[in-house]
């Protein structure tokens, strides 16, 4: 995926899911992502990691847990985070507002 068009991200409705999930609320662990986007376990990964590939989303591992979150150093990411989270709540990975 790394070397497709990125805006082939936005063509997979499984994708799309997992993106505005992570962009409305921020970083979760990958149980609740399934959770939260009714897909199954299996399609789940093998979306994370393409996105992941991608640059699209950054992992944060704690323990056992993988933490994943949008990256917002990608403009797909940040323009996510924008839509979904409004101007007024937008921030970076490390917890400052865009500019």
């Amino acid at each position: 995926m790394s070397h497709q068009d990125p805006t082939e991200v936005l063509l997979s409705k499984a994708k799309m899911k997992i993106l505005v999930t992570l962009a409305r609320t921020g970083r979760l662990n990958i149980t609740r992502l399934v959770k939260a986007t009714s897909l199954n376990h299996a399609t789940v990964e093998r979306h994370l990691r393409e996105l992941l590939e991608a640059g699209i989303i950054i992992e944060e591992r704690t323990g056992r847990l993988r933490f994943l979150e949008l990256n917002t150093s990608n403009p797909i990411a940040r323009c996510l985070i924008l839509l979904y989270q409004g101007e007024g709540g937008a921030k970076t990975n490390d917890g400052r507002y865009f500019e």
